[in-house]
C-alpha cells in the first residue's frame, strides 16, 4: 500500500524539525560556558566575612600565647644565676713585682757615677760612686762612695762611704771599710774605721778591728776581736 504525502504534510514536518532544532540549540546554549575574560578585566571577588566567632576565638588564643610567654619569660629568670654580690671596700690585692735577674759588675768594669738597681747586683770590679739597691749587694771589688741595700756582703772589699742597711750586713775576711754602718743586724770579721750602729745583734768575729763608737741591741764578742771606741747596748742601758 503506498503512502501518499501531501503538501500540507510536508510542510508540518519541516515546522517540526525546526522546532526541535530550536529546542535543542537553545538548551546547548544554556550548557556553554561563560566567555573567557582576560583577568584584568574582571571584577574583584569579595572576601567572605570573618564571622565573631572565629574573631573571638582568635582573640583567645592570642591571650593565652601571651600568658605562656609571660610564664616562660618568669622561668627564665628564675633559673638564671643571681648577680654577684658588691662589695663596697674590696681586699686590696698586692702589688708583684717583676723577678728581675741578679746584675753583674765584672773585675774589669769601672763605672763612674751613681748606680741605681731594682734586683741584686755583684760588684766584682770598680764604682766611683753611691750605690742604691732594693735587693742583695754582693761586693768582691771597690766601692768609692756609699751604699744603700736590703742586704749587703762584703768579701775581700774596699769600701770608702757609708753603707745603710735595712736588713744584715757582713763584712768578711780582709774587707776593709772606711765609713759608718748601720743595720738591722752585723757580722764583722774584718775592719772598720767608723762609727757602727746595729738595732739588733752585732757579732764580732775573731779578725774584726772596729775603730770607732759601737751602738747595738746586742753584742757578741769572739776571742782575738778588738775594738777602740765607746761601746753603748740597749741591755746596759736598761740596766
Amino acid at each position: 500500500m503506498t503512502k501518499k504525502y501531501g503538501k500540507n504534510s510536508f510542510q508540518k514536518s519541516w515546522k517540526t524539525i525546526l522546532s526541535h532544532h530550536e529546542q535543542q540549540s537553545s538548551a546547548n546554549q544554556e550548557e556553554k560556558t561563560e566567555p573567557l575574560i582576560p583577568a584584568e578585566l574582571r571584577e574583584p571577588e569579595e572576601t567572605p566575612e570573618v564571622s565573631s566567632a572565629s574573631s573571638t576565638l582568635t582573640e583567645a588564643e592570642t591571650e593565652s600565647m601571651t600568658g605562656l610567654e609571660f610564664n616562660l619569660a618568669q622561668t627564665d629568670e628564675s633559673q638564671r644565676d643571681p648577680a654577684p654580690e658588691t662589695v663596697e671596700n674590696p681586699p686590696a690585692v698586692p702589688e708583684l713585682k717583676p723577678d728581675y735577674g741578679t746584675s753583674v759588675l765584672t773585675a774589669d768594669t769601672q763605672i763612674k757615677g751613681d748606680i741605681q738597681c731594682l734586683a741584686d747586683l755583684e760588684v766584682h770590679g770598680q764604682i766611683y760612686g753611691s750605690l742604691f739597691c732594693e735587693g742583695r749587694v754582693f761586693v768582691d771589688g771597690e766601692v768609692n762612695g756609699g751604699i744603700q741595700a736590703q742586704n749587703v756582703t762584703l768579701n775581700h772589699a774596699k769600701i770608702q762611704g757609708d753603707i745603710l742597711c735595712a736588713g744584715e750586713l757582713e763584712v768578711l775576711e780582709q774587707s776593709v771599710i772606711t765609713g759608718n754602718l748601720q743595720a738591722e743586724k752585723i757580722t764583722l770579721n774584718g775592719r772598720i774605721k767608723g762609727n757602727l750602729y746595729c738595732k739588733n745583734l752585732l757579732v764580732l768575729m775573731a779578725c774584726s778591728f772596729v775603730e770607732g763608737d759601737i751602738i747595738t741591741g746586742k753584742i757578741s764578742v769572739q776571742e782575738g776581736a778588738q775594738m777602740t771606741g765607746s761601746l753603748t747596748t740597749s741591755e746596759s742601758e736598761n740596766g
